[in-house]
């Protein structure tokens, strides 16, 4: 019996030294860990201190009786002893031998009551016993299921953190998207601004052309008119040739500049094209996002059919403008038959207007092809902002979806927080109990000799225990019941786990099946884009031609108009007769002034006389200015250095090209400034020479 309360003893003190958790026993450093199975181990502690009590007082009845037992049979042998040796002295001992014999009687009563005491004792051990076994078992059970529920609760926290992370990424995918789509819009309204300036300057070309017709018909007129007059003039024409070969000359200068221009407008056409290349890159990326691009797609294949269809017709009427340019080379050809090369040359630039304004009519058709595509793509951007909001709120839902899931898993987390710290409680109660109990049990030790002295207080006491013991199994009856109730939440609670985790892997599969329906849209877009790639570039390629074909008109233009500006005064001057005290020579009429000047005051004095200064820019006109000074004598002509020092220019804002500086000029002579330009008359023509502005001197004046 001693060896079975030793085994039961470390029994209890292992228990008491270990505690479940998810993972296993662990010592009670670890218990603020734990999670509601371990209420089991708290009750079967508490069975074995009620099982400990029990059996310690058994032991103590044992031996008790049979201590009892021993003192009878020495009293007996005692008895019989005292009794032969007082036989026959004293009938007064035969009193003291029944009360012996009563005392014996009661003390055998007392044992019996002790010995059934015992075995009901006994058997309540072996009761509590097996209940401890069946509580074992069903902390086992509960241990696994624990585990099991702690694997699901991990899975399912894997599973929320992933769709955290998918949403975040599709936000972030969002707020990219509206950050493109804006600065396409952006992009457009630039566009729709250069495109409204390409139109005004197209009306005014064609407003200009109409112009240049009207004045070509005039012209043809008065050609016709003065046919007659233009075989008389054709001499003094062959002398004005020269001076149209100086201007040709400047004409050509002016050319190179409008080339820079043209240069400057080819890389304004080149950031055009970067920033539609940019819009073009951000496009793409839209339609890679959203399956309502396939409607994009097949609008841009009927746009793309349109344009093939226009492009068509628009090479047809190039073929027919073809045509009608050979027609007019064969008209320009016949009107060189009877006018000179300066007429010829009229022709031929109002020919090449004319193809010009064709060109400039089939850029108009290509700009509103543009305009209608850009118009096409404003509104499938409009349908893409739609499905961009439609996609934000679905994602705002799933948004609140997760967050009223984490607000349920927060709260199951609470509400095992609290069960813990309820563990807890029972825990550091039981731990306290066990000290009460260990502390009665030294107590009971002590008592044991006490209770051998007096029989009385010994049944008083068991009388007590056995009340504590029966308040003890109550106890531990109620603990069990409520460890069931608690086993019955907690199966509920996993239950509930289960149906989110389901309900959270159909939503991932239907985001897989989603994700492989948008990767193959995209593929099937991918193909379609490559494709319109391709025609895009052909596009590009008849959009660049007709630029430059433009960029062509305007300089013709320009060269035509200066060409028709010169013939226009040409013209008026072949019949315009000088006035007195001019001298006539070619087309224009030229005045000596008497008075001395210097070279600005003598340019005023020419302007009041509708003139200039003289432009000498051939050796006819040399000679003839010569020949009107007297010998040895000095003009001012209209030459002068004073706006860039080195850079001669005729007062007309062209560059000198022909020049007869005199022997070492010009000089600059002592470094005075000399920024004006008087000729010098000499028997061999005449020569140049820069003169200090200030300096006063006759002038002749060209009108």
């Amino acid at each position: 019996m001693v060896i079975t309360m030793d085994l039961m003893e470390i029994d209890d003190s292992i228990y008491m030294k270990r505690n479940l958790t998810m993972e296993g026993l662990v010592t009670k450093v670890d218990f603020q860990r734990r999670n509601p199975p371990s209420r089991c181990v708290s009750v079967g502690l508490g069975l074995l201190c009620a099982v400990l009590l029990a059996g310690n007082v058994g032991q103590f009845l044992y031996y008790h009786i049979f201590s009892h037992t021993i003192s009878a049979d020495l009293i007996q042998a005692g008895y019989n002893t005292g009794a032969d040796q007082l036989q026959g002295t004293s009938n007064a001992s035969a009193a003291e031998r029944k009360l012996f014999e009563a005392t014996l009687s009661n003390l055998t009563k007392e044992k019996d009551q002790l010995r059934t005491i015992y075995d009901d004792m006994q058997k309540k051990h072996d009761e509590l016993q097996r209940g401890k076994e069946e509580l074992q078992t069903q902390f086992n059970t509960m241990k696994t299921k624990g585990d099991e529920l702690q694997r699901s609760y991990s899975s399912l926290k894997s599973d929320k953190d992933q769709l955290q992370t998918r949403y975040s990424n599709l936000t972030q995918s969002k707020n990219l998207l509206q950050n493109r789509y804006q600065s396409l819009s952006t992009h457009k309204e630039a566009l729709q601004g250069r495109y409204n300036t390409l139109e005004r300057e197209k009306e005014q070309l064609q407003t200009n052309y109409r112009s240049l017709a009207t004045e070509k018909d005039q012209l043809e007129k008065n050609i016709d008119k003065e046919r007659g007059d233009l075989t008389k003039e054709k001499d003094r024409l062959q002398q004005s040739l020269n001076t149209l070969t100086h201007e040709k000359n400047q004409l050509q200068t002016n050319y190179n500049d409008m080339q820079k221009n043209r240069d400057n407008l080819q890389r304004e056409k080149n950031d055009l094209q970067t920033q539609f290349n940019t819009m073009r890159t951000n496009r793409d990326q839209l339609q890679r996002s959203y399956t309502s691009l396939k409607s994009d797609k097949d609008q841009l294949q009927k746009s793309k059919e349109t344009l093939q269809v226009s492009f068509n017709t628009l090479q047809r009427e190039k073929y027919q403008l073809q045509t009608n340019y050979r027609s007019l080379a064969t008209e320009k050809d016949q009107l060189a038959k009877n006018i000179d090369k300066v007429r010829g040359d009229l022709t031929k630039e109002k020919d090449r207007l004319q193809q010009s304004l064709n060109t400039l009519t089939h850029e108009k058709n290509q700009l509103q092809t543009n305009y209608n595509d850009m118009q096409k793509n404003r509104d499938n951007l409009q349908r893409e902002k739609n499905d961009l909001q439609t996609q934000f709120n679905t994602m705002r839902t799933n948004r609140d979806q997760l967050q009223r899931s984490y607000t349920s898993l927060k709260s199951d987390k609470d509400q095992l927080q609290k069960s813990k710290e309820t563990l807890q409680v029972s825990y550091n109660s039981l731990q306290r109990e066990k000290d009460q109990l260990q502390t009665n049990y030294r107590s009971l030790a002590t008592e044991k000799d006490q209770l051998a002295k007096n029989i009385d207080k010994v049944r008083g006491d068991l009388t007590k225990e056995k009340d504590r013991l029966q308040q003890s199994l109550n106890t531990l009856t109620h603990e069990k019941n409520q460890l069931q109730t608690n086993y019955n939440d907690m199966q509920k609670n996993r239950d509930n786990l289960q149906r989110e985790k389901n309900d959270l892997q159909t939503k991932f599969n239907t985001m897989s099946t989603n994700r492989d329906q948008l990767q193959r849209s995209y593929t099937s877009l991918k193909s379609d884009n490559d494709q319109l790639q391709k025609s895009k570039d052909t596009l590009q390629g008849s959009y660049n031609t007709l630029q430059r074909e433009k960029n062509e008109l305007k300089t013709n233009y320009r060269s035509l108009s200066a060409v028709k500006d010169h013939l226009k005064k040409e013209i008026n001057k072949l019949g315009r007769p000088c006035q007195a005290a001019w001298k006539k020579f070619g087309d224009n009429c030229y005045y000596l002034t008497a008075g001395k000047r210097n070279w600005t005051a003598s340019r005023d004095y020419c302007n009041t006389q509708g003139a200039d200064l003289v432009i000498l820019k051939g050796t006819d006109k040399q000679v003839f200015v010569n020949g009107l000074l007297g010998s040895g004598e000095d003009t001012w002509i209209g030459l002068t250095d004073s706006v860039t020092e080195g850079t001669w220019r005729w007062v007309d804002g062209t560059l000198v090209t022909t020049t007869f500086w005199g022997v070492g000029q010009p000089n600059n002579y002592q470094e005075r400034d000399q920024d004006c330009v008087e000729f010098w008359q000499s028997a061999t023509g005449g020569s140049w020479n820069d003169e200090i502005c200030s300096a006063t001197n006759v002038c002749v004046c060209e009108k």
